[in-house]
């Protein structure tokens, strides 16, 4: 990603997010509403009920959460 830290800053917390499980699923069946918890440099922490109440995101991963 171009700017990481850019990228993470335009989240916010308490901000509704979707994580998308698998990127390529058209059904739906694998996005979960979150809500992000924590905004750090190189990371962000959310709260998806459905699977965890700290789901770390990184560089790694951040592509399969998108701003509602």
């Amino acid at each position: 990603m171009k700017n990481l830290t850019q990228y993470l800053q335009s989240f916010e917390t308490g901000e509704s997010v979707k994580y998308f499980v698998d990127e390529f699923d058209t059904t739906g069946k694998n996005i979960y509403n979150g809500t992000v918890i924590s905004v750090e440099e190189d990371h962000i922490i959310v709260n998806v009920p459905e699977i965890s109440d700290h789901l770390y995101f990184d560089e790694y991963n951040i592509d399969f959460l998108k701003h509602v």
